[in-house]
């Protein structure tokens, strides 16, 4: 499971917090490593140490200008870049979700969130699978045909018919030939 973004964005704030001392020196560095190297063996002058100092508190000057908008352009990219992942919280199963499959029962499925799909395509297979994740394999002659993974692990294939009620056939995925049911798999 990965990270949320309010993960993200504590990790980010800890970090800047942590490291806010460090980061003037660690850029002095990086811009001067000479006069670093020697004041670290102690063998910068008067003079010299004088003007790193000043180099390094006008960075963290500068730094703390620009900390703010460093910070704001840090989560706009996250949230950016988590509405581009995620979009709506819907499954992209296929736009059958919008035009309508002819299959009433896989149009109510194709509008739930990917943790209902799950959910209720468990449900399904039997009451003692809670489903932990579902696939949308395709159609084959108005037959819909899903992949649900359940929670104990184990997994199924579920098609389901076009008729007013909505009727399904689970099979087990994985079976050997010749009764192989091939799941997780687009068609």
């Amino acid at each position: 499971m990965g990270f949320s973004l309010w993960h993200w964005l504590i990790v980010i704030a800890i970090s800047a917090f942590a490291f806010r001392h460090q980061l003037s020196s660690l850029i002095l560095y990086l811009t001067d490593p000479g006069r670093a190297l020697r004041d670290r063996l102690g063998m910068l002058n008067a003079k010299d140490r004088e003007a790193m100092v000043r180099k390094q508190e006008r960075i963290r000057v500068e730094l703390k200008q620009k900390g703010w908008l460093i910070v704001v352009a840090a989560v706009v990219l996250i949230f950016a870049w988590k509405a581009t992942s995620y979009g709506t919280g819907r499954t992209r199963a296929d736009s059958f979700a919008a035009t309508g499959t002819g299959n009433a029962a896989n149009d109510r499925i194709l509008t739930l969130s990917a943790v209902e799909q799950a959910a209720a395509l468990g449900k399904i297979v039997s009451e003692r699978c809670a489903g932990a994740g579902a696939f949308y394999q395709g159609m084959v002659k108005g037959q819909a045909f899903w992949s649900v993974r359940c929670s104990s692990g184990e997994a199924f294939q579920i098609a389901i018919n076009p008729d007013a009620a909505g009727s399904t056939r689970v099979l087990v995925c994985g079976n050997t030939a010749p009764l192989a049911t091939e799941c997780f798999k687009r068609f």
